[in-house]
């Protein structure tokens, strides 16, 4: 209802993931957040929120999940079909060791 209909009319790139046309620049990923569909955005956002790790020393972190992380408006079948593609695997592969799930 909101995220599909924004990117849709993103300048220049349409289409492009929330992620990328928030911060077109990206950040290396340190938490790998999961959700469920059923669940609610107000549940979802106090989750991750009450999990986030406090900042030591100004370390930043920045998260992938994969509805605001993934083109909602694209058709990624063909990346899943692979699990060294997907875009799940290849979160998770680039994560500092550790890294955090929550």
């Amino acid at each position: 209802q909101v995220i599909v209909p924004v990117t849709a009319a993103c300048h220049p790139f349409p289409g492009v993931s929330w992620a990328l046309m928030s911060d077109p620049l990206g950040h290396t990923v340190t938490i790998f957040i999961t959700h469920a569909w059923a669940e609610g955005v107000f549940e979802f956002v106090n989750g991750a929120l009450d999990k986030w790790p406090k900042s030591k020393s100004g370390v930043e972190h920045a998260a992938y999940i994969c509805f605001l992380s993934n083109p909602q408006n694209l058709d990624i079948a063909d990346m899943l079909k692979d699990i060294n593609t997907s875009p799940f695997k290849v979160a998770l592969d680039n994560m500092p060791k550790p890294g955090l799930m929550i």
